[in-house]
């Protein structure tokens, strides 16, 4: 079930992050958990990758106008990472741009403690990122 606080919440960036929580939450079967947990180790991740397919999407559509100052660097090596694939988003990571991608959810983490917003929770290492884009991007008619 997708929820908003008020209307006022609902736009296209919004609804289009909240359809990729539900995406997520059958992806990874935990996100309600996680986000819910006491630690919520892991909602930065979860966050961080929602932000992570909106930004994608707008890479491949055409319609990518910036990103946000805690996703520094991240459309820069989207794009890389598209070039470097044949002008395709990759349908796969290895361990390298495994590691590149966790290092900007701890970028993203870090820049958004003590904000309120539970961006900046424990980043969770083991949670296997960004498996729910590259699943939802290779399985969909989306032009790459």
């Amino acid at each position: 079930m997708i929820t908003f606080k008020d209307i006022n919440n609902i736009n296209s960036y919004t609804f289009a992050g909240e359809l990729f929580h539900a995406y997520q939450q059958q992806e990874y079967g935990n996100l309600l958990e996680i986000k819910n947990s006491a630690d919520q180790k892991g909602r930065s991740n979860i966050e961080f990758e929602e932000k992570f397919m909106n930004l994608s999407m707008g890479i491949i559509s055409g319609t990518y106008y910036g990103s946000f100052s805690d996703m520094d660097g991240v459309a820069d090596w989207i794009l890389t990472q598209i070039d470097n694939n044949n002008g395709n988003f990759p349908t796969s990571f290895s361990d390298t741009q495994q590691q590149e991608y966790l290092s900007f959810v701890n970028n993203f983490q870090q820049a958004n403690i003590g904000n309120g917003t539970g961006y900046g929770t424990p980043v969770d290492p083991s949670l296997n990122q960004p498996n729910a884009v590259i699943s939802i991007i290779s399985n969909s008619n989306c032009e790459q």
